[in-house]
């Protein structure tokens, strides 16, 4: 059997770790596998992956794999949305392995103005200042530039980060574990009230559905440029589809 990489272990226990705390339903493909399957751009290598999950607990659970032994790649994203008109925050977990590097990059993705939600960013973001501090302090992991735009979709506790495998299995492995530890627990329901003051459920999905149809586009993260790169303009537009919460279509599992 084949050994897992670093962040091919590290996602699978995220996606565990959710699957384990919240009751949440996968929804597979026609073949009962996985939701979609793509076939790589590059001769020979396994299809990417895309699983979903749906639930009362939140909106969708996305899992996207990209395995290519041939390019050394090993790539994973992870997004847990709650409903479009909720005011919990997404969970977004990026890992990647390619030719001996690992890059991570992870966040609460906030729902509102910051700057005029304080107590949604008190109950929501504040807390994970301790854990994002420490990420200074981790050696071997150097920040990754962003460009401004998608900065600006991101919040001040992001991070982004290149680092090597040592640093992954310790420091950052558990820094973003108490990032999905802490998410837990606002979908568990230690989200106060007053964290959703003034924010309609129309309001929020309204701005939702603007939000993600910006953030995952190749216009604001130009990953999403490589990404096409390994499965095709067709393919990266379903797996954006379903970052959004859009439907995909069956047609190209």
């Amino acid at each position: 059997m084949a050994t897992m990489s670093a962040v091919s272990e590290l996602s699978h226990h995220i996606l565990t770790t959710i699957l384990d705390a919240l009751e949440l339903h996968e929804l597979h493909g026609a073949d009962g596998g996985p939701a979609l399957l793509l076939p790589l751009t590059v001769p020979d290598q396994p299809p990417a992956r895309l699983r979903l999950w749906g639930g009362q607990a939140i909106g969708r659970l996305v899992s996207i794999e990209i395995e290519a032994p041939a390019l050394a790649l090993s790539a994973h994203i992870l997004g847990a949305f709650a409903a479009p008109g909720s005011p919990l925050p997404h969970l977004f977990v990026d890992l990647v392995a390619a030719r001996g590097s690992q890059s991570v990059a992870f966040d609460l993705l906030p729902r509102v103005d910051l700057a005029a939600s304080v107590e949604w960013m008190d109950a929501v973001l504040t807390p994970l200042t301790a854990a994002h501090q420490e990420l200074a302090e981790i050696e071997g992991a150097r920040a990754l530039p962003l460009n401004h735009r998608l900065r600006a979709f991101l919040s001040p506790w992001s991070a982004a980060l290149e680092c090597g495998e040592a640093a992954l299995a310790g420091p950052l492995r558990r820094v973003i574990e108490a990032y999905v530890d802490h998410w837990l627990r606002l979908v568990g329901g230690a989200l106060p009230e007053a964290a959703d003051l003034e924010h309609s459920p129309a309001l929020l999905g309204a701005r939702d559905h603007r939000y993600r149809a910006h953030l995952f586009s190749a216009d604001v993260d130009p990953v999403w440029r490589r990404i096409a790169g390994l499965v095709g303009d067709a393919g990266a537009s379903q797996l954006q589809a379903a970052l959004r919460g859009e439907a995909i279509s069956a047609a190209a599992h």
